[in-house]
């Protein structure tokens, strides 16, 4: 259910505008929350399991260091009412970028993923992008032609790869509950 975001709405747009303006891009935005409890729940226990996890129960401080973020996924707006009612999957990827695998793929700034290669648009020229929460825990980069994330020392997997140690703008996951599309953005450039 996609419902007004109301009061969020300041937020939510400030987030996707921050690097959209620092390309000179002009969008008009529109936002809607979605609210469903099942993938909610699904999302939380993910998200409680890599910070028990990576972090341990009574660490807030490491806890806080993998912690969800907030991470764009730009879409068409068919693959957009699919995500809404069944989140992310990672049986419908490998349609547009598969550099990092046929995994889910999300990136920090809004210019990446209002391309129209992600971010198709629709006849009127709206497309259409996801503002996720994300739960990043411990990632490494990727490895050519491999099926999942590296084995660490601990023989786990990592639990996201990423583009760049150092700085990463793009994020990969193999876990459709890793991350929650909470709110959609219809955007016209």
């Amino acid at each position: 259910m996609l419902v007004d975001v109301g009061a969020e709405r300041d937020e939510v747009v400030a987030a996707f505008t921050r690097t959209m303006t620092k390309r000179g891009i002009q969008v008009e935005v529109e936002v809607l929350r979605r609210q469903k409890a099942p993938m909610w729940s699904l999302s939380a226990v993910k998200r409680q399991s890599i910070l028990v996890c990576e972090a341990g129960a009574d660490n807030v401080q490491a806890m806080q260091r993998f912690d969800q973020c907030w991470l764009l996924h730009g879409t068409d707006q068919n693959t957009a009412h699919t995500t809404i009612s069944q989140g992310f999957n990672r049986s419908f990827c490998g349609k547009n970028i598969t550099r990092y695998g046929n995994s889910v793929h999300f990136a920090r700034d809004a210019s990446f993923s209002s391309r129209r290669t992600y971010a198709a648009a629709d006849t009127q020229g709206v497309q259409c992008m996801f503002l996720c929460r994300f739960v990043v825990g411990v990632y490494c980069r990727r490895i050519q032609n491999a099926l999942t994330p590296a084995v660490r020392n601990d023989n786990m997997l990592f639990d996201t790869i990423v583009d760049d140690m150092a700085n990463p703008s793009i994020y990969v996951t193999d876990h459709d509950a890793q991350a929650y599309p909470e709110y959609l953005v219809h955007f016209r450039q």
